[in-house]
């Protein structure tokens, strides 16, 4: 292939690159980057393989142009995680995600953020935590004896050795164990008091 700018697909090409250069980089900060592209499409088109340009510049044009649409679209709106039923007289009723909103906050998020992530107050949360019969509170900890909770602590700090309290603290939940901040940070000390200092 040549180099010859005439070639219906080039053309076109071309087109959207100078669009880009002077409608989009420029309101961007673009405009240096795009330009030297300019400039290398037209220098190397005749060196390099055409089809090799031209997706080079495809990829940066779609980049370009995914972004200026990114960046024109509005937010969605905040209660986008809720739903209402259907209406019957009064305030509609919310329907919630209840699996996830008890997912996010064993994930350690507190109520409050996760009826803000649905797009709810927290009393509301709560009202419909009750009609389902789920509790909002976190799960009781787990019964646990210090010599168990310092060998799993031990066999964390082995495998893990700069792993501060927090991180010790989250092997357990993964294996189902809820165990309080204080009695992970007491163990630490008690296995790994060297470790806990340089830490």
């Amino acid at each position: 292939m040549s180099g010859d700018l005439s070639q219906p697909a080039l053309r076109t090409t071309a087109l959207l690159v100078e669009h880009l250069v002077s409608n989009i980089a420029p309101r961007h900060g673009w405009a240096s980057r795009y330009i030297s592209l300019v400039v290398m499409y037209k220098c190397l088109g005749k060196c390099v393989p055409l089809d090799e340009v031209e997706g080079l510049i495809d990829s940066v044009v779609a980049s370009g142009l995914s972004l200026e649409r990114f960046q024109t679209t509005p937010p969605p709106p905040r209660n986008i995680g809720t739903s209402h039923d259907v209406h019957t007289g009064g305030r509609p009723r919310h329907v919630l995600d209840l699996d996830w909103a008890i997912e996010l906050h064993v994930m350690g998020n507190p109520w409050d953020a996760v009826a803000d992530a649905l797009g709810v107050c927290r009393h509301t949360l709560y009202y419909h935590l009750e009609r389902a019969g789920l509790s909002p509170e976190r799960p009781a900890f787990t019964e646990m004896d210090d010599e168990t909770l310092d060998e799993h602590v031990a066999e964390i700090s082995l495998k893990h050795p700069l792993a501060g309290k927090s991180i010790v603290q989250g092997h357990p939940k993964v294996r189902g164990l809820h165990i309080p901040v204080a009695r992970v940070q007491e163990s630490l000390w008690r296995v790994d008091a060297i470790g806990v200092i340089v830490r």
